[in-house]
């Protein structure tokens, strides 16, 4: 939690796979900090994190941000580099729709590059790291640019 404290966005797009329960990464911390208010949505049904699913909800007491961009990705197994686009596609696609201000969104499995490496969003060999694994970068302004 401690990547969010002290952020304050209008948006905060999270990636919602349809096989990873508890949440974890950001959208844990928010389910957390709202008393279950995320697992509460899933519980309903209303979203499952099937591939290309897309829910925006109001944040309730998370103090980083005040709503959230569920983005469903399908299984975590698919996750890779060519999922990892997609994904930054569709965020920086609802992002732009919407009039805000600043936001976060999250990649799991993004690790800052080393000095003269690429950044990577995929495990050993090209594979999905074991589990979610997540960081929050980076920040889009309300028009969906970085």
């Amino acid at each position: 939690m401690e990547v969010l404290d002290g952020l304050d966005l209008d948006v905060l797009c999270v990636p919602v796979f349809e096989d990873v329960r508890p949440l974890r990464g950001s959208a844990g911390a928010v389910d957390w900090r709202t008393r279950g208010q995320l697992s509460r949505i899933l519980l309903s049904e209303r979203f499952h994190g099937s591939s290309g699913s897309v829910l925006l909800t109001e944040i309730q007491r998370s103090g980083w941000a005040r709503r959230m961009i569920w983005i469903g990705i399908g299984p975590w197994s698919c996750w890779g580099s060519a999922t990892a686009a997609g994904y930054l596609a569709s965020a920086s696609d609802v992002v732009g729709g919407l009039a805000c201000a600043q936001a976060g969104v999250e990649l799991p499995g993004w690790r800052p590059a080393a000095p003269g490496r690429s950044a990577s969003v995929a495990g050993e060999g090209g594979r999905a790291p074991r589990a979610p694994d997540v960081s929050l970068s980076p920040l889009l302004d309300g028009r969906g640019h970085v």
